[in-house]
């Protein structure tokens, strides 16, 4: 009897972590006992020591680096005169490795996986966390999507299945969920209230909004306390946005009531110690991990009215949202919440039982095994 394990091969776009990487860790750690499980990372850094961390077996594979956001002419040229080699390195390394099946968990690796894959005859799924709303990186994935080799596309809300015309057969919504036994309310409430935001420093992600609403709301109550957990994922293009957000404290005098933490590893600590958690992105967010990791411990969240937030928010039951952009009314909501203490709680509470019920990691993780077991039966 044949007890070898099949072997399945993660693609990953980053070498930091944010929540589409913790997502594909928390999806490695699970499988590992019953698959052989390798994960492509583009060079060392927090997430392939993670990885060392669970016993997963990694490569380094330089892919290129594009910048974040909309695409330029010089990164889809970039892209394209390194997609040859990519495709030949993929493919050396599935036939060398024997790899039944491949999972592209990023954007920037379905392209050249697709014709690796296709080439090795090795089934293919995507995980799609990103929003191809327009352009040509929308038309390429949609015409790579459609080769048999792929053989199911997960997306992470209905925001991201919308542009992605003409595949509906392939397609299958599961929205990122949490570990509640992990991230969960606190037994005790602050002396002072704490806002802050979670996440990578991106431009799109609306952060000196925030900045600003805490200027606001720092003039009616001094002793509120605002923090931004995370760091750049790129130092090229993230460091000079990184001292444009530092400028902006210093010239909205908050140096005393806002602090940058920097990444950190004690998410779930952290999360517990938030009374309003804030989601500014002035694009539509997928469906951020962090916004459930809030929900989950007992804040009251705030975010933007599009995307994955409005499909997973009931406005004004277990969250509050409001027009990308405009920090004056993101400023009302959060004083909103610290005018009126009561409605902060029902709103907490009523967020925590959400993801308990609709979110449960325990079920996702259920979910994401068919689809890879449907993929190594093909």
């Amino acid at each position: 009897m044949n007890n070898k394990k099949r072997k399945i091969l993660f693609l990953e776009q980053y070498a930091k972590l944010t929540g589409g990487q913790r997502v594909l860790l928390t999806l490695v750690e699970d499988l590992k006992s019953d698959y052989d499980i390798c994960v492509l990372i583009p060079e060392e850094g927090i997430f392939s020591e993670n990885l060392k961390r669970l016993k997963i077996k990694y490569t380094t594979f330089p892919i290129g680096y594009y910048s974040l956001g909309r695409k330029t002419f010089l990164d889809i040229l970039s892209y394209s005169l390194r997609l040859p080699y990519l495709v030949y390195k993929l493919k050396r390394l599935i036939r060398s490795e024997s790899v039944d099946l491949v999972y592209a968990n990023a954007a920037r690796t379905f392209i050249w996986s697709t014709i690796a894959c296709h080439i090795t005859k090795t089934p293919l799924i995507w995980h799609v966390h990103s929003i191809f709303d327009k352009g040509i990186v929308r038309a390429l994935c949609i015409f790579f999507a459609k080769r048999g080799i792929v053989k199911k596309i997960i997306v992470v809300s209905k925001a991201v299945k919308k542009p992605l015309k003409g595949l509906v057969e392939k397609i299958e919504i599961l929205y990122n969920a949490i570990d509640t036994t992990v991230y969960f309310p606190p037994n005790k409430a602050n002396a002072e209230p704490l806002i802050a935001m979670v996440g990578a420093l991106m431009e799109w992600k609306g952060i000196d909004d925030f900045i600003r609403a805490a200027k606001t709301v720092s003039s009616k109550y001094p002793g509120a306390k605002f923090t931004i957990v995370g760091d750049v994922l790129y130092d090229k293009e993230g460091q000079k946005y990184k001292e444009q957000l530092r400028k902006l404290v210093d010239k909205l005098n908050l140096n005393n009531n806002l602090l940058f933490t920097g990444y950190r590893e004690d998410i779930a600590q952290i999360m517990r110690e938030v009374d309003i958690f804030i989601l500014a992105s002035r694009r539509p967010d997928p469906c951020p991990t962090s916004l459930l990791q809030a929900m989950a411990s007992g804040a009251a969240v705030i975010a933007t009215n599009f995307g994955g937030p409005a499909e997973i928010i009931d406005d004004g039951k277990d969250g509050l949202l409001y027009t990308a952009g405009d920090h004056n009314v993101l400023a009302e909501k959060i004083l909103f919440l610290l005018d009126n203490p009561q409605a902060r709680i029902d709103i907490s509470r009523k967020a925590c039982q959400k993801i308990r019920d609709d979110f449960n990691q325990v079920f996702y993780l259920r979910k994401v095994r068919t689809v890879i077991e449907a993929g190594l039966e093909i």
